[in-house]
């Protein structure tokens, strides 16, 4: 089983270098649609599970009632919950670095835009002339600002994060609740 868990952080760790590769490519990248990019994060989150996977039939096959109990497998399989979260991470992490590259770049233009509207509307305040609509552009460019702040810049939604957290809990879980179960019964 461990062979499996294994060949799944090769696989994981060859597939980032992928992504890293296809991301260099010259790309059309919409901060605000990042749903192209979604594919990504269901790999990153099927691989994640595989190795869950693996994690569980792993406890399953050499959990005996006393090894329950053993702090050192407790040890060990936390640490194979966190290789489980990085692999999730670690393979989104080239589509987060063309996502946030993006939104820096958008951010940089409107932020230039913004500077140069709040200085035409001192200089026109400063000469005592009428604002005209500056005032409405530079709220509308603030606006565009805040939209940009807060898009995101990793390519999954809440449900894959839920999927992520409750896959990784639930050993530790079923676990525990045997531990329980026995106790109360025994």
């Amino acid at each position: 089983m461990f062979g499996l868990l294994v060949w799944t952080i090769y696989v994981a760790l060859t597939g980032t270098r992928l992504n890293a590769e296809l991301h260099r490519q010259p790309l059309r990248v919409d901060i605000f649609d990042t749903k192209p990019f979604w594919p990504v994060g269901r790999q990153s989150l099927i691989i994640a599970l595989v190795f869950v996977g693996g994690m569980v039939l792993g406890m399953l096959s050499s959990f005996v009632e006393d090894s329950i109990l053993d702090w050192r497998n407790w040890v060990l399989y936390s640490i194979l919950a966190l290789v489980a979260v990085l692999i999730f991470f670690l393979n989104m992490r080239p589509t987060h670095r063309v996502l946030a590259a993006e939104k820096k770049k958008a951010l940089g233009a409107v932020q230039d835009r913004i500077l140069l509207a709040c200085n035409a509307l001192m200089a026109r305040f400063d000469a005592e002339e009428s604002a005209g609509t500056l005032g409405a552009e530079i709220n509308a460019l603030v606006a565009y600002e805040k939209r940009i702040q807060g898009t995101s810049t990793w390519p999954y939604d809440t449900a894959m994060l839920r999927t992520l957290f409750f896959s990784v809990i639930f050993p530790a879980v079923a676990a525990l609740a045997r531990i329980i179960g026995e106790f109360l019964v025994g």
